[in-house]
């Protein structure tokens, strides 16, 4: 690592050497960013990159599945996406409550993507390696598709009405990304 603790790409490619393919993309979407956002987003992913090697990200995705489910915030949806997916616990959790609908995780960790789409578990669920402020490819205009972000739920005292917001987005033909660059802070009290 540099003076300023910022990984560099040979750094990242020796310590994750599975993972070049998956790195090699997130580090050209990383390229274009604004100088201080490139910071950021490098320390995120060497952190998330070690999470998804030691197993170590723990998610809790049970209260958000009972929300969506109970509000039956996906009803009219043909597709999901979840920004900032992490090991996709939420998206293994919801696939078999809607297993018509296509879902699409897109994370910064090559590794947690990696690993999900090795388990290959629900054949309509898959993961990308990808900023969240990305324009996603691959929506069909046509398709009916949510978006939701529990990235931004752990971090709010009031997730429902997040929730609510992004389930604004059901049948929306474009897309739009709710956060600005993945945040440096995981402080879980927030």
């Amino acid at each position: 690592m540099n003076s300023n603790n910022d990984p560099n790409d040979n750094e990242l490619f020796e310590q994750y050497p599975q993972q070049k393919e998956g790195l090699r993309e997130i580090l050209s979407q990383i390229a274009i960013q604004s100088s201080a956002d490139q910071v950021s987003l490098r320390k995120a992913l060497a952190r998330y990159m070690q999470e998804a090697l030691g197993k170590s990200y723990q998610t809790e995705p049970d209260g958000i599945v009972d929300l969506i489910r109970e509000r039956d915030l996906f009803r009219d949806s043909d597709a999901l996406v979840d920004l900032g997916a992490g090991p996709g616990d939420l998206l293994e959790r919801l696939a078999p409550l809607y297993p018509a609908m296509r879902m699409r995780g897109i994370d910064l960790s090559p590794g947690f993507v990696t690993d999900f789409n090795r388990r290959n578990i629900y054949p309509n669920t898959r993961m990308d390696v990808g900023l969240i402020d990305t324009p996603l490819s691959g929506i069909d205009s046509n398709n009916r598709t949510s978006a939701m972000s529990v990235l931004t739920l752990d971090r709010l005292a009031q997730p429902r009405i997040v929730l609510e917001n992004m389930a604004q987005f059901t049948r929306a033909k474009i897309l739009a990304t709710l956060l600005p660059i993945i945040p440096e802070d995981d402080n879980p009290s927030r």
